[in-house]
């Protein structure tokens, strides 16, 4: 999803460029991106798609605007799943176990919670799926 992150980092930009740039730019992300052949290309939904296609006829800062929202979604629902599952992840979470517990003894970092709360909600839609679906 690397190309997912590229292209919403590159809308974000958009929005923040001067006015006189935009069209330019636009056309270059779309190319980059989303016209056929593209180098970067994105998997979007056809309603996106067609959008964000008749948004580029008259471009702007905001013509990415259904194509942004629908990558983001990807990336929340999917990206960030498989990073909790990744080997550098995990690593990660094993080094930090291994450490001494100097000044935090017994109390979890903000990200350790985060991570926990998330994966447990993760986990918790997994199960009930595997449930329904038997």
């Amino acid at each position: 999803m690397r190309c997912g992150r590229r292209f919403w980092l590159a809308v974000q930009d958009l929005k923040r460029r001067p006015l006189q740039e935009v069209s330019s730019r636009a056309q270059e992300i779309w190319q980059e991106f989303l016209a056929e052949g593209a180098p970067s290309s994105i998997n979007l939904d056809s309603h996106s798609y067609e959008r964000t296609s008749q948004n580029l006829k008259d471009p702007g800062r905001y013509s990415f605007e259904d194509a942004q929202e629908h990558i983001f979604k990807l990336m929340k629902s999917d990206s960030y799943a498989r990073f909790l599952r990744s080997n550098i992840y995990q690593d990660l979470l094993l080094a930090r176990k291994k450490q001494p517990a100097d000044t935090e003894q017994g109390r979890r970092t903000s990200l350790e919670k985060f991570t926990r709360s998330v994966g447990k909600s993760l986990t918790g839609k997994r199960l009930t799926g595997l449930m329904q679906s038997s």
